[in-house]
């Protein structure tokens, strides 16, 4: 009787993850790339569809923002210098969100300017506490190229816009994460996907 009750309960969750993965996809189905791990929410996907006319995911041509989701141990917050000294700022730097996997492609998520060091700094900070005990993360950006070494590899770079773990979201533009504060700002919804 318990193995029954059991494998329901498993049966029941595992179709509640579809469902969401499934209704998600089919209302915005250009706004992710891949799985969401199960981080993302309607909302997440709404939000890329503000103001555009959003369309498959092509190197050749990237609209808008795409979520791609990945196990948050393969991500890394990086400050890269080498982007000089400003006279109020001081030491500028570049935020990086850099996705290493054995085997599989990888990926940067660049930010569209330097930062003064300090603050890349504190965005790594608040970076590792939305991480932390975390499984899985999803980024949203704008592809920018993909670079191919010489043995190989590829290396997708993307124009970041937010990221979400299951304890919160960050944008690079603050307000981008919230549906009802960004459409209030300046969400047209009419060029929405099909079915919104």
């Amino acid at each position: 009787m318990w193995k029954l009750i059991f494998l329901i309960i498993v049966a029941t969750s595992i179709t509640h993850a579809s469902d969401h993965l499934l209704s998600a996809k089919l209302k915005y189905p250009y706004s992710l790339i891949g799985d969401d791990l199960g981080v993302l929410t309607e909302q997440d996907l709404a939000l890329n569809t503000c103001n555009t006319n959003p369309e498959p995911f092509s190197e050749k041509i990237a609209p808008f923002s795409y979520w791609k989701c990945f196990e948050t141990k393969d991500v890394h917050f990086l400050c890269e210098g080498g982007f000089g000294t400003d006279p109020h700022e001081g030491i500028m730097t570049l935020m990086v969100l850099k996705v290493l996997r054995k085997g599989q492609d990888g990926h940067k998520y660049i930010a569209h300017r330097p930062w003064p060091i300090r603050e890349c700094m504190d965005s790594k900070k608040d970076f590792r506490s939305l991480t932390n005990r975390t499984k899985n993360i999803c980024i949203s950006g704008e592809f920018i190229e993909t670079d191919i070494d010489r043995n190989g590899a590829r290396t997708s770079s993307w124009m970041i816009d937010k990221y979400r773990t299951s304890k919160g979201c960050r944008s690079y533009y603050g307000g981008r994460c919230t549906l009802d504060r960004r459409a209030k700002r300046e969400c047209k919804f009419g060029l929405a996907s099909p079915g919104t």
